[in-house]
């Protein structure tokens, strides 16, 4: 697997990935790295209705997801183990923000060339649309991590979160505002 792994790595030249490799998906502004988790592992945020299935280019995406691993993994401290936390903002989601395709990309990622890095995988107000959507997703993983996501509202955000450790864009929200 490490071979597989260190192959791959060299393949899609992960080292070398830059932001203008992947302005198409980071002008967008979707994905937040922010936070530390109560476990101490670092968070990163998916603005979920900032992605649109149908301006995204496959390729890029690709790429985009690696970055983004990457970047958060770079944040672990020698004391820890490389894991992080990723948080899905699923408010104001519509069926132009579900990327299949997208989904069965970040999936493959995680699982084949990532494995066990993810520590938690919290869904945040996911609308009764996105059950069907689940449906559909949740076969696609492995069960140790299916059991890894929670579905939630932001203030059960709060259980794995501290709110100073948000994004500014979500520190001052809760229930109580929706």
């Amino acid at each position: 697997m490490l071979i597989k792994h260190a192959n791959w790595r060299r393949e899609h030249d992960v080292e070398n990935i830059t932001l203008e490799d992947i302005e198409l998906e980071a002008k967008k502004d979707y994905v937040i790295p922010r936070g530390t988790a109560k476990c101490g592992r670092p968070a990163f945020w998916v603005c979920v209705k900032r992605h649109d299935k149908n301006t995204r280019d496959l390729d890029v995406l690709y790429k985009f997801i690696v970055y983004n691993v990457e970047r958060t993994m770079s944040r672990c401290t020698l004391d820890m183990d490389e894991r992080f936390v990723l948080i899905f903002d699923l408010r104001a989601f519509s069926m132009k923000n579900m990327d299949y395709q997208g989904v069965k990309v970040l999936v493959s990622i995680l699982q084949t060339n990532y494995p066990e890095v993810l520590d938690r995988a919290i869904i945040v107000d996911s609308p009764f649309i996105f059950s069907a959507c689940w449906a559909i997703i949740r076969p696609w993983l492995d069960p140790v991590t299916a059991d890894k996501v929670q579905f939630t509202n932001y203030d059960g955000v709060k259980e794995y979160i501290e709110q100073s450790e948000w994004p500014d864009e979500y520190k001052n929200y809760s229930e109580s505002e929706e």
